[in-house]
């Protein structure tokens, strides 16, 4: 047997055969609720992933945050991306991977 054909593939954040399973369902969805088309995707990181991230997810009061304040606003940013907690930064990624419909 070779290196690749015994090498673990690693577990995705995302599900992604789910979610390319349900996507004509969750087109027709989203194309019909009203006022406007929008939906609502639940569970699409993995529980564990998400729960990781959530227990590492900086306090209001870590230095790295960057305030905004203006008379309609009142919020805090992280935009330095070698800031994120390792766990944060994995889902940041893969939200933000090309990755494409799994065929």
């Amino acid at each position: 047997m070779t290196t690749a054909a015994t090498a673990i593939k690693p577990t995705s954040m995302i599900d992604y055969e789910r979610w390319n399973r349900e996507l004509s369902k969750i087109q027709r969805i989203y194309r019909s609720n009203q006022p406007c088309p929008h939906i609502l995707l639940q569970d699409v990181i993995s529980p564990v992933s998400a729960l990781s991230a959530a227990q590492h997810f900086p306090g209001p009061d870590t230095a790295a945050w960057i305030q905004y304040k203006h008379q309609n606003e009142n919020k805090s940013g992280l935009t330095k991306r070698d800031l994120f907690p390792s766990q944060l930064g994995g889902i940041v990624d893969e939200l933000n991977s090309p990755r494409s419909a799994v065929s």
